[in-house]
């Protein structure tokens, strides 16, 4: 991000399970944690690129972080410009 930061906005977020983000859980007695699908995460990063610009973004994955660019390349064509993606 330090190398693209002064021509491009940056933003990085952590995915549920990655980084230092907590995530509130409400499951139930047998269940101890809450459960994440790829295409949660996607919808739900869906909506916040949505919020944050009108256009196009390029999307930066790397491992899950590139699954889920891929998905989201595939699922919301109209919001994924381009991916640069490491598996």
């Amino acid at each position: 991000m330090t190398g693209i930061s002064g021509s491009a906005r940056c933003i990085s977020v952590d995915i549920p399970g990655h980084g230092r983000s907590r995530v509130q859980s409400h499951a139930s007695e047998t269940q101890t944690s809450p459960t994440f699908s790829m295409e949660m995460i996607a919808e739900a990063l869906y909506k916040l690129i949505e919020q944050i610009t009108p256009g196009k973004v390029t999307i930066v994955g790397y491992s899950m972080g590139a699954r889920i660019a891929l998905y989201m390349a595939l699922r919301f064509s109209n919001k994924v410009g381009s991916l640069s993606l490491e598996i």
